[in-house]
């Protein structure tokens, strides 16, 4: 592709050089006219929503995604309300700015819901002039760079926004030839579709890859690696038959549980023993991003929760549900103390830690799970006597070690499978960044590349 015969500096730091024959435009200044908008949207509070949808739709930022709609949360708001708070309705075909959330300034063309329409007070409506094609504007706010200003001016310590009236201040470069503009969005809506068609490609055959290591798993935990082994039926109903040579144990026969302790507020500190607490317990890892400490000293006087290397562990809150039970195997020797509504599983020598790991991974295990789980409260629980109850096969320590390494030798390949396709996702993903980047600010010159 292409570049333009001329350019001029703009003088704006993040676009650079645009064609000669473009303008700088400050984002207020697209919707000067009569029949143009740039308003935010109301001020509606939980009260006022409801469910009913007949009703007026109500959308949120959580709507808004980088240059597409997002369909969730449906929630409406009633005539009544719509008279009482003197809402601005908004029309398929607006353009909707969030002021909201990372990336900030991240916009998208309201489709036809079906329904009157009105959007929260931390969206932006922009209905610009007629010259101004929105969807060449709405491209112009996907750039990168764009959002790497707006994040740079937008204020808040924990949840940064930005104001309309920054939002209105922050300059795009454009072209005010009506047909350079299709010109452009139509280009980009082609290479853009064809780029997220690559993706999902390959998304679906990394799903295809991780179904497959789930049956590996299911299949060696139940059956173990010999096809040909004969089998007797567990007495479990989520087993049904295993290898005749097998045992079968409740998991409070095959070690201890210990449950965290309750630390007070006040004990936490910035520094000192790492607190592993229900956040840092994740589907087969630990995740360290949310951090706690208390004193040195409390490793010693707590030694009863002291978490050890191998040690299984359980997240007793919010632990199941699709992305399967939260547990890890601890894979470091650093002090560490349990946190209540955890707990660690120690095992005994007719296990190894490993075995259990991946038996309570297996799609099997985790439907018997979900079965114990308490879902009556905002937040479903399990306690450590519930899975005690949970009866496990159990092969030799022979053999248990055998099927351990195939499964992570089969993992492992196809891990190496999977990490080829994800690195060609964020190649993708980086091309499709950069070519809005490079279009939308007069880099290349698409006029006469559109694919038909």
């Amino acid at each position: 592709m292409k570049c333009y015969d001329s350019y001029k500096d703009s003088g704006v730091e993040w676009i650079g050089e645009i064609p000669e024959g473009w303008e700088l435009k400050k984002v207020k200044y697209l919707a000067l006219g009569k029949e143009s908008l740039f308003l935010d949207g109301d001020w509606i509070e939980s009260k006022d929503i409801v469910f009913d949808d007949s009703q007026i739709r109500y959308i949120t930022t959580g709507n808004v995604g980088e240059g597409k709609y997002k369909e969730q949360g449906l929630t409406y708001i009633t005539d009544e309300t719509f008279e009482k708070l003197h809402c601005t309705e908004i029309f398929p075909g607006d353009l909707l700015i969030s002021r909201l959330n990372p990336p900030i300034g991240r916009c998208c063309i309201i489709p036809d819901l079906g329904n009157r329409i009105v959007t929260s007070v931390d969206n932006v409506v922009l209905r610009p002039d007629s010259q101004y094609l929105k969807s060449f504007l709405k491209y112009a706010m996907s750039n990168p760079r764009y959002y790497e200003y707006t994040s740079l001016i937008a204020r808040g310590a924990t949840m940064q926004r930005i104001s309309r009236g920054l939002l209105g201040d922050v300059i795009l470069p454009v072209t005010v030839d009506p047909a350079e503009q299709s010109a452009i969005a139509s280009f980009l809506a082609h290479k853009t579709a064809e780029i997220d068609q690559l993706i999902a490609n390959k998304e679906k055959l990394i799903a295809l890859y991780e179904e497959e290591k789930t049956a590996i798993i299911n299949r060696a935990v139940t059956r173990g690696l010999d096809p040909q082994v004969t089998l007797k039926p567990s007495g479990v109903d989520w087993l049904w038959d295993i290898p005749e040579h097998w045992e079968v144990k409740r998991f409070k026969y095959l070690g201890r549980f210990v449950n965290g302790y309750s630390f007070n507020s006040s004990d936490f500190t910035s520094y000192g023993v790492r607190v592993m607490k229900i956040s840092n317990i994740q589907t087969m890892k630990l995740d360290w991003s949310d951090e706690s400490f208390v004193e040195e000293s409390f490793f010693d006087k707590y030694e009863g929760f002291q978490v050890r290397e191998n040690d299984l562990v359980f997240a007793l809150t919010r632990p199941i549900i699709s992305t399967g039970i939260k547990a890890a195997i601890v894979d470091t020797d650093e002090k560490i103390l349990l946190n209540q509504r955890n707990s660690m599983f120690k095992v005994s020598g007719q296990v190894h830690t490993k075995w259990m790991f991946y038996l309570i991974l297996s799609s099997q295990f985790v439907q018997e799970f979900d079965k114990q789980i308490d879902k009556t409260g905002q937040q479903p629980n399990i306690s450590s006597n519930d899975i005690a109850e949970i009866s496990v096969p159990v092969p030799a320590l022979s053999e248990q070690k055998n099927i351990i390494a195939n499964i992570e030798t089969e993992y492992s390949r196809l891990d190496t499978i999977i990490d080829k396709f994800k690195k060609q996702i964020d190649l993708f993903k980086e091309y499709r960044t950069t070519l809005i980047s490079d279009v939308v600010t007069g880099k290349i010159d698409v006029r006469n590349e559109v694919a038909a």
